[in-house]
């Protein structure tokens, strides 16, 4: 159950529960719901959050991007424990940009979308990491590695070791989380335009929801298996 939309009216989209069910945020008015008491967590610190934030593995911390009364959105650690909302960086002025941003799950890295603007071209363009030790010290959380040329969407291996991510070409490349950098690792070649990405709780294969309906990629191979009479795909489970 990795995505679970609720709408409660047509004004109000209730989103994501938390890994471990207890919780569900609701961004949009700043405020997260504990689903075991009834008690709704209001955030202090900013105005609005974006859609498709995500939730820390632990449950106690949210990663979104997030916006004060200037309205320039920025990327946001929301704490449960103190409710406060804690910018880590700023990156959308107008020449950068960034959105996305995915907790990875052993909940050492945040990977997010990221671009400069130069020289009126839209350069530097990929996915980023930055490391969550910088959210207990002192020191300010920078920018680490980038996998130049992918974009969302995107999705971590189970095991937190590979970041995979689509090209503008229409492929995925695999790239290996390796000393603080993304290193490309592979590049598969779809074909065709795909959506959502989903790496599976094995570890042995990508899932793409195209144009042809829903394809299996093989992480080791590349070996593209298509899932006949199966026109989308949203997340994947694991059965005892």
């Amino acid at each position: 159950m990795d995505r679970n939309h609720w709408t409660t009216s047509s004004e109000y989209a209730i989103g994501e529960f938390s890994p471990n069910l207890e919780y569900i945020e609701w961004l949009d008015v700043l405020s997260v719901v504990d689903l075991t008491s009834g008690e709704i967590i209001h955030v202090n610190g900013v105005d609005a959050c974006g859609l498709l934030p995500s939730w820390s593995p632990d449950s106690k911390r949210i990663i979104s991007i997030c916006s004060e009364n200037n309205g320039i959105s920025d990327l946001y650690l929301i704490s449960l424990d103190t409710r406060l909302a804690t910018r880590l960086l700023k990156c959308n002025d107008g020449e950068h940009f960034c959105s996305d941003p995915s907790w990875s799950p052993d909940g050492k890295w945040i990977a997010y979308y990221y671009s400069i603007l130069a020289s009126g071209q839209w350069d530097e363009t990929g996915l980023y990491i930055l490391n969550t030790q910088c959210f207990d010290t002192t020191s300010a959380c920078a920018i680490q590695g980038m996998g130049e040329d992918a974009t969302p969407p995107y999705t971590w291996s189970p095991d937190s070791q590979y970041l995979a991510g689509r090209c503008e070409d229409d492929s995925i490349n695999i790239y290996l989380i390796e000393d603080g950098n993304l290193v490309l690792s592979r590049n598969y070649q779809i074909g065709m335009y795909f959506s959502i990405i989903a790496w599976s709780p094995s570890g042995k294969w990508i899932a793409v929801n195209s144009a042809d309906g829903v394809l299996l990629v093989s992480v080791e191979s590349g070996e593209i298996m298509p899932l006949t009479n199966l026109g989308e795909f949203y997340s994947w489970i694991s059965v005892p």
